[in-house]
Formats: structure tokens, sequence, C-alpha cells
């Protein structure tokens, strides 16, 4: 990942093996058998990828705007997936007759679904997912009757030729809060639907509960928002990359310790989602004491700024190192009027607790997430409270947040170097 940004600003990548030679000529020669573990260990990589399931009214509405043709739905689908698209499919389905084998091996589920990218084009495609590695975060709009329960009945008994249907998820508070979920009663679902979502879930290896904040790294007290005096200069909090595919870490191993100890992570209660995943569990009557969880959280550069590959990468630590120093003034949409009337923010590198920083011992910016045992946040349930509440809200919660004897995995983005040709994307055939 080359740059030519100063060795502070140059983004983390996890230590590899030096690299001698890329070309392994005698490749071909290799026993079938022997390239197609080859293949398959090129592809046992962590994915995350996010779905949304629309109703059919909606999605005949917008057709016309997709790329491309489709039969589905044919299998009596009520649900119509869109998924971002960008850097989904493996390059492996494109190198050759035996890496696509391979692929499609490795992903054995084949869901047909409308594919965003990053140029806004909407292309008819194949999303192909592998349940025991991949992660999915489904949002399901209204009426979840025909989105979200169709989707897991189909997913488990149409699409995956295993039954498996899904192993890892995650769950953002809008995902089981921003549709009618809470309000279905597990009577009005049909048999086969509420068999599969409840063997689905009860059968769920990991979940991760997401949490993303635009303030984090770079605090400079009210003037951001932020309820402290401080000033706090994070360079270890992950900066969310908009790719699918991770490289996962079980333990940061950058020297986070201190900036561990300052941690924003916003001011709303982050229990919350996990409690109404709890109750949801409950209410249908789901058991599954197997399951891992764990709290994902990272900081989310504006829009206008989304990263997508190495280069909007780098483009984004020279960003952030020039709001620092005061070259280019804090984003935030509730200071516009602020910066409009000439108000100059402090500059954070001038500040007395940063203007002798050490740039040389700086920890390295990483792409990607960090993820905590979900109890840093404290328990969900507290005793002398109702199962309902779960927990007693704080008045004033934690500005800043001690997470230091809790060290976090880190999941290292896979940047690609350039933004792939937006038409890319697989067809199916």
């Amino acid at each position: 990942m080359a740059s030519h940004l100063p060795p502070h600003l140059q983004i983390f990548t996890p230590d590899r093996a030096p690299n001698q030679d890329s070309k392994f000529h005698l490749f071909p020669l290799l026993p079938k058998e022997l390239r197609q573990k080859i293949w398959t260990h090129a592809l046992d990589r962590r994915r995350i990828i996010h779905l949304t399931l629309h109703d059919t009214v909606y999605s005949h509405q917008t057709n016309d705007d997709v790329e491309g043709t489709t039969t589905f739905p044919e299998n009596g689908e009520t649900f119509w997936p869109t998924a971002d698209g960008h850097q989904t499919m493996s390059k492996l389905f494109r190198v050759n007759s035996d890496s696509r084998q391979a692929a499609l091996m490795f992903y054995r589920v084949r869901l047909p679904c409308k594919l965003r990218t990053t140029g806004g084009l909407m292309k008819w495609g194949i999303l192909y997912f592998n349940p025991e590695l991949d992660f999915l975060r489904i949002t399901p709009i209204f009426l979840v009757k025909d989105t979200l329960f169709n989707f897991m009945y189909h997913l488990k008994t149409t699409y995956d030729p295993y039954g498996v249907g899904l192993l890892n998820l995650v769950i953002t508070g809008n995902d089981l809060t921003g549709n009618d979920f809470r309000l279905i009663d597990p009577s009005d679902i049909d048999r086969g639907s509420k068999v599969a979502f409840t063997q689905i879930m009860t059968n769920l290896r990991q979940v991760i509960f997401y949490s993303a904040i635009r303030v984090g790294r770079q605090i400079l007290g009210f003037h951001n928002g932020v309820p402290t005096s401080e000033i706090v200069y994070n360079r270890s909090f992950p900066i969310e990359a908009k790719v699918p595919t991770f490289e996962r870490l079980p333990r940061d191993p950058r020297t986070i310790g201190q900036d561990l100890k300052h941690v924003f992570i916003g001011m709303n209660e982050n229990r919350s989602q996990i409690l109404v995943w709890y109750q949801m569990l409950k209410a249908w009557g789901i058991s599954a004491p197997q399951i891992q969880y764990k709290w994902h959280i990272a900081f989310q550069p504006p829009e206008s700024e989304h990263v997508l590959d190495c280069a909007s990468a780098n483009a984004f630590m020279q960003k952030e190192e020039d709001r620092w120093n005061g070259v280019e003034q804090p984003v935030h949409p509730m200071f516009e009027s602020i910066r409009a009337s000439g108000y100059k923010f402090p500059v954070g590198a001038e500040s007395e607790k940063y203007k002798d920083e050490d740039l040389e011992t700086a920890v390295k910016p990483a792409f990607g997430f960090w993820l905590f045992p979900v109890d840093v946040l404290g328990p969900v349930y507290e005793e002398g409270v109702s199962e309902e509440q779960g927990f007693r809200r704080p008045e004033m919660p934690p500005v800043l947040w001690d997470f230091s004897e809790n060290w976090p995995e880190l999941w290292v983005a896979n940047l690609p170097d350039g933004v792939p040709n937006v038409r890319g994307l697989d067809d199916g055939r």
C-alpha cells in the first residue's frame, strides 16, 4: 500500500511475510486437488454484507432503473433484496475455470438480488454467500412478514442446499426497531417461515451489535459537539471503510493502550439494541446460549469522504491531518452557520497537550473496526430493574470511556488499490 503520506499517516496493514516473487509459474502443473485447496484458502476471508429487503410493490416500481434482467422471483418470494455490490464478488470468479469452480463450491448460497455499486448504478446480479464464514446485516422494510420472514424461509430452504441459511449476523438498533418487527406476534407468521426463522436464530454462532460514530478521532471539546473540555486525537480509533472483506486480528497489535482510556462512543445508550435483541429471543421462545456476542465500534467518515480504496483512504487521512493543523475547519452540519460567521475553531495540533507530540511514535491509522465483548458497556439486565427496562439509564453517561482493560479485536478492511469498473458485477452466468 504505497503512500506519499508522512509515516504517522500511513495506513496500518497486518504484518505478512515478504513477497519475494508474486508469480508461481509451476502452479498450473500442480494436481487439480491441490490447486483447488489453494484457491479455497485464498477465498477464506471474512465478509460483512449488508442486505436491504424490500417488498414487491417497491421493487416493481423501481425495476426500470435496474440494468439487466432477472427471473426473480420464481419460488414464491415476497421480498426483493438489494445489496452493496462494491467488492462483494471475489476476483477468483474471473481468473480461470478452476478458480471459478472453487469459488462456486465455496460460496454455495447464490441469491439473486439488485447490486448497488459505487457509481450509483443498480444491476441485477447474484450475491454469492458462505454461511459458515460470511456475516449478513439484514435491514427489513415493512412489512417484515413479507420481507424478513419470507427471506429467512427461502434462504434456508431454497437457496442453501445444506439447509443452514445463516450462522453469523450483524445487527443495528434500526434493523430491529425501524419496521414493524416488534409488533409481529409469532402466531401471525405461517408455519414454514416461523420454523425457518426460529431454527436460524437458534443455530446462530456469532452476533455483532453494530455502532459507528461521526466524532471520536479528533475531539475539540464542545467545539465539535462533545460535552467535554478535553482535546483528544484518538489516532487508534479505526475508520470505517465501505468494503465487505476484512482480515480479523484477535488482538489489535498496535500500541493503543493510552488511546483506549479516552474513547468517545456517542451519548446514546449502546445497550438498548442488545436489550431489544434479548427481548426478541424471549418473545419467540428461542434459547441460543452458544451465540458469541461482540460489540462493533468505528469512526464513520462523512458521506462525502467515504473510504472505498487505498486512494480514498489516503485522501481521508490528509484531510484529517489538515483539520488537526487548522488548514481546514472541522466538518459538522451543526456548525455551518458558525463557520460562515468567520469563527475560527481551536487548532488541535497547537493545544498544550499535542504541540510537542512525537509523531514518529504515533499510532498508525487502521481502516476497519474494533470488536469488544458486549459487557464493556455494562450489564444489560440489572437487579431491581424490570425485564422490559433491563438496566438503569444514567442521568449523565460517561463522555470518554476507558476500555484499556478490554483490549479489542481489530478487523482490518481489505482496501483495493482502486475502485473497480462499476459494471464489473457478476450477472449469474
